[in-house]
Formats: structure tokens, C-alpha cells, sequence
């Protein structure tokens, strides 16, 4: 049996798919009402009746809470962290960061026990997500279970929403200002003839953070983005940038620059390039809007040595490597602690490629961010070699 009678709201606008039994079921119980052979919509209200003397919350709203959700362990390859971080409106909030950029099949899971016959929306805060090759897997799942745990028949049961791209419509979609997505999801849940429901998010090919929603008015100052603005923004820039010259020699070794003049030097980069910038100096830019690098490069050579760059501009070269370059950062330093507006999005791996941080200079706090900037582009038969880092307490950072 497969799941084919679309759910709509009020509105009629499609939530998920159920089974046909199911729809059944629902009908039959004055939840929802027949719109055709294939359709049933979700009612607004429901009578209580003799036989159904439970009252259903009507207003039940469920804003994310990082600490509600942990990894399901039936998955292997769960890759992600609970942490703190400030967000665009300045306030420090605990989120979940979930997925990667290779194939790590990761799932987080919240288990509430809320009462049969109970209605409500669960929302939630959506960062990333973004995936320039379209091959990504995300979903956000609702399941209703009568016990603790679901039934393999419950978890068949339940409702998943595709969230990657806009497959399933978000309240809101703004533009970061590092020229990322926000985007706000209201996704409606009942539990039916339930005790608990359970919300289920996925990730595979695509890193995203889940956030706790502030109330809309908070997002009035935030530009508009849909995601298929940010793509074909993104496609844009990689068809003008990966003109770029292949098999050039590019020297600017002693070099001092700021990240937009960086960034313009990396875009013109292709493939098979042999690129000298040793012992160079890079600068931030004010501001957090994207910068074009181009095409990553392949089969480069890459010799970024003794060079002092900003936080940002790392995450550009990792961003820029692709298969089979040899790159050089040792003795590098790295001058800041900011994590906004990095490339990691524009991060995949790469395979055949050696890249050494020999002597690596850069802040406390910050050797796990560079760690995680480099296992997302290492790829098969990759080498990283990491020897001798040091780090810097913040009282000398001032003096880089």
C-alpha cells in the first residue's frame, strides 16, 4: 500500500500524503473531510462527541528546542552538534547543526507525549540547507504513536514535509546577511487517537542548523530570498567565474590584500594552475556579503605558506581546492575568531588531494572550526597532515 490521498490544510494547501486507511480514518473520526477521491483536507474544528469527550488544543504552538532533540541511533552516519552561537538579530541561542557535505545520512529526533486528539504547529528556524548540485535530502517528519516508541506501521503512518529547496513552502525565506538563507517553517501536527507524536529531522548533502523561531515581526528587516533566487544567483557566479584561466602561473607571493581583493585573486584560478601567495597578508572587508571565488580548482598547486589570513579568507582557499591539488599552508597564522559569513557552504570534498597545515598559528577556541573546514573537503585518498600547531590566547591576537 502506498501513501497517495494528498492532505491540505483549511487553506488547501498540501501538508503531506497519508494512506488511504488512514484518510479513512481521519474522516471518519471528524478530523478531516473528503475533497475527492485523492484528497482529504484538515478541519480547523471537531465537536467533541460522547464517544469523544477529549479536548483538543487548538492553539498548541511548539517552537524548536535544541535540547528536546538528539541523534537517532539507528543511523550510523550521524554527523552534527548541539552548540551556542550568536545570530543575526544578536542574541545567543542554542541550535543543532545536522548533515555534511558528503553522504552522511543524519537524523535528530524529539519525542512529546501531548494527549490524544490534540492539534498544533511545531516551528522551527532553518540556516543552510543551500546544495548547488541539488542532490540533497531534507526532510522534517511527524510521526503519531499510541505507545512510548512507534511501530514500524505508526513511522509508515506518518507525515514528512521535503524541506530542501522549497519543495515544501516556508512561512518565511530572508537572506543573510553573509548571503545565506533563513527561512521559517510552520508545519501542522495532530496527534489523532495518540498519546505522542514524534518530530524527526533528516539531512544528507547538505549542512543545516535549526534554530528556535523568533516572532515574525522580528524578521520585517531581513531582504526576501526564495532558495531558487539564492540558486540561480550562485549558478550565475559559477558560470561567469569558472571562465577562468586553466594552466596559469600566478605569483603575488609578499602580496598584502583584504578579503574582496583575495577573493577576485582566487576567482581567477582554474585548473591545473600553479599559484604562489606565500608569505602574503589578508585583510577583512567590512560587511558579510559573498564574495566570488569561482570554481574550486583542480589539479593545482597552491602555496599559501607563512602567510597571515583572516578566519574568513581560510575558509575561501578550503572552499576554492579541488581534486588533486597539492596545497601549502604551513606556518600560516590566522588572525580572528569570526565564523560569520565563512564559505562553508561552498565546501565540498575532494579526492586525490594533499593538503599540509604544518606550524599553524591560530586563535584558542578555534583549532575545532578549522578541523571542521577540513574534514568536509577531505574526500577518498586524501592527505592532511596537521603537526605542531600552536594556538594564540586573545591578549596576543592584537599583536598579528
Amino acid at each position: 500500500m502506498t501513501k497517495n490521498i494528498i492532505v491540505t490544510d483549511e487553506k488547501g494547501q498540501q501538508i503531506g500524503l497519508t494512506y488511504p486507511k488512514r484518510a479513512r480514518g481521519l474522516v471518519k473520526n471528524g478530523r478531516a473531510e473528503y475533497t475527492s477521491d485523492c484528497s482529504v483536507k484538515m478541519l480547523d474544528t471537531h465537536v467533541p462527541t460522547s464517544k469523544n469527550l477529549e479536548v483538543r488544543n487548538m492553539s498548541n504552538v511548539i517552537n524548536f528546542n535544541a535540547r528536546d532533540f538528539h541523534f537517532n541511533t539507528l543511523c550510523e552516519s550521524n554527523t552534527g552538534a548541539k552548540m551556542f552561537i550568536t545570530d543575526e538579530s544578536g542574541r545567543n541561542v542554542e541550535c543543532f547543526t545536522i548533515g555534511d557535505w558528503k553522504w552522511s545520512w543524519t537524523e535528530i529526533m524529539s519525542t512529546k507525549k501531548l494527549g490524544a486528539n490534540t492539534q498544533g504547529v511545531f516551528r522551527f528556524e532553518l540556516h543552510g540547507g543551500y546544495n548547488s548540485t541539488n542532490d540533497a535530502t531534507s526532510r522534517f517528519s511527524v510521526i503519531a504513536h499510541k505507545d512510548e516508541a512507534p511501530t514500524e506501521a505508526e513511522k509508515a503512518d506518518g507525515c514528512v514535509y521535503k524541506i530542501d529547496k522549497s519543495s515544501y513552502k516556508p512561512l518565511l525565506s530572508k537572506k543573510k546577511p553573509d548571503g545565506g538563507l533563513l527561512r521559517v517553517y510552520e508545519i501542522p501536527f495532530s496527534t489523532g487517537d495518540c498519546e505522542y507524536v514524534t518530530f524527526i529531522f533528516t539531512a544528507m548533502h547538505a549542512e543545516q542548523t535549526m534554530f528556535p523561531t523568533r516572532d515574525n515581526e522580528s524578521y520585517a528587516d531581513m531582504e526576501d530570498m526564495a532558495y531558487e533566487q539564492l540558486y540561480l544567483k550562485q549558478a550565475d557566479h559559477s558560470y561567469r567565474s569558472c571562465c577562468s584561466a586553466d594552466g596559469s602561473s600566478i605569483n603575488m607571493s609578499g602580496t598584502a590584500a583584504s578579503e574582496n581583493e583575495f577573493a577576485d585573486m582566487l576567482a581567477s584560478i582554474g585548473d591545473g594552475c600553479d599559484v604562489a601567495f606565500n608569505y602574503c597578508t589578508v585583510t577583512r572587508s567590512e560587511g558579510l556579503e559573498y564574495m566570488d571565488i569561482g570554481c574550486s580548482s583542480d589539479g593545482s598547486n597552491m602555496d599559501f605558506s607563512g602567510s597571515t589570513l583572516t578566519m574568513k579568507s581560510f575558509s575561501m582557499i578550503i572552499a576554492k581546492i579541488g581534486d588533486g591539488c597539492n596545497v601549502c599552508l604551513n606556518c600560516c597564522t590566522i588572525t580572528d575568531k569570526n565564523t560569520e559569513g565563512l564559505y562553508d557552504r561552498d565546501i565540498t570534498s575532494c579526492d586525490g588531494t594533499n593538503i599540509s597545515l604544518d606550524a599553524l598559528t591560530l586563535p584558542e577556541g578555534m583549532l575545532a572550526e578549522v578541523s571542521r573546514l577540513i574534514r568536509m573537503k577531505s574526500g577518498d585518498s586524501c592527505s592532511v597532515s596537521m603537526k605542531n600547531v600552536h594556538t594564540l590566547p586573545d591578549t596576543e591576537l592584537a599583536n598579528v
